[in-house]
């Protein structure tokens, strides 16, 4: 295969002129080393001032596998190949979303959603999604490195992920992550981060300067901000520039929430535990005077 960017694939720039991109063979050589994975290395000597670690191409290598496994699942369940009652694990959480508050789980999409997504817009449906499975096998890269996450105008339960990525009408991309959601996942019920829906936003303007006013952003990376607006070419955000970039500005208000839930959850079961620990005790001292009632009896 040539060394051109791939079409379908991700090439993207790690570091000092390293490029890695994915490639249709199961497993390559990278710099001297064998790593399970399906990339091909395009090293331009050149520009890299030092060696690129090898961990990291390793570390690389190992999402890669993941957004191919993605897109084959993807794949099988655009055609039905897919159990119907199984979910599509997008990927792990991503870091950021870690750093925000949420737990290490899969984050999964129902196949229903999917197929949802895929229905082509048209004059009599305008809101549908209108995505294009190439488009939807790019989501794990996008969810890695978003542009924003919000507390969710629509729910509380919900967080709100603005992607760096349009639609066919350069539409920016929205999607909602409820964080103690439950999937059917590999023949298993399993806790996940649950993808609940993935769209372009119309009426941008009024919903970015209206509904996600700064109180309720949690992270913004104004250089993504800044690649969307080029995306979409047109302004979307509203007055950000008080907000410090690249960090989280405040817990996520679902994460509050389900924490509160947590605790009322442990105060229940402690409150279940000291009433079974009562009844318990209360049976034992029934038991003892009975006993202590025969043995006098017997005295008798």
């Amino acid at each position: 295969m040539a060394d051109e960017p791939f079409e379908d694939g991700f090439r993207l720039q790690m570091e000092k002129g390293l490029w890695i991109r994915l490639d249709c063979a199961p497993a390559v050589r990278l710099v001297g080393q064998i790593v399970d994975a399906s990339l091909r290395v395009v090293l331009r000597p050149s520009d890299c001032l030092e060696p690129f670690p090898a961990i990291r191409i390793s570390k690389y290598a190992k999402e890669c596998q993941e957004y191919l496994r993605f897109g084959d699942d993807i794949d099988l369940a655009s055609s039905g190949g897919l159990d119907r009652f199984s979910y599509l694990k997008i990927c792990d959480t991503p870091q950021v979303l870690l750093t925000a508050g949420f737990k290490q789980k899969p984050m999964l999409y129902t196949q229903n959603h999917l197929r949802e997504a895929l229905k082509p817009k048209s004059k009599n449906h305008p809101h549908r999604h209108g995505f294009s499975i190439s488009e939807i096998k790019r989501w794990p890269e996008l969810f890695k490195a978003p542009v924003i996450l919000a507390d969710n105008p629509s729910r509380d339960d919900a967080l709100l992920v603005v992607l760096c990525a349009v639609d066919g009408d350069k539409l920016p991309l929205i999607a909602s992550i409820k964080p103690d959601g439950k999937g059917h996942y590999e023949m298993d019920t399993v806790e996940t981060n649950l993808v609940l829906t993935v769209f372009g936003k119309d009426n941008y303007m009024n919903y970015f300067q209206g509904a996600l006013t700064p109180d309720k952003i949690v992270y913004i990376d104004k250089k993504q901000g800044q690649k969307l607006e080029r995306l979409a070419e047109r302004q979307l955000f509203g007055n950000y520039s008080s907000l410090d970039p690249n960090c989280i500005i405040h817990q996520p208000q679902c994460i509050y929430k389900l924490k509160e839930m947590e605790i009322v959850d442990r105060a229940r079961s402690l409150t279940n535990k000291v009433l079974e620990t009562r009844d318990s005790c209360e049976s034992l001292a029934s038991q003892r005077n009975v006993v202590e009632h025969d043995s006098h009896e017997e005295r008798l």
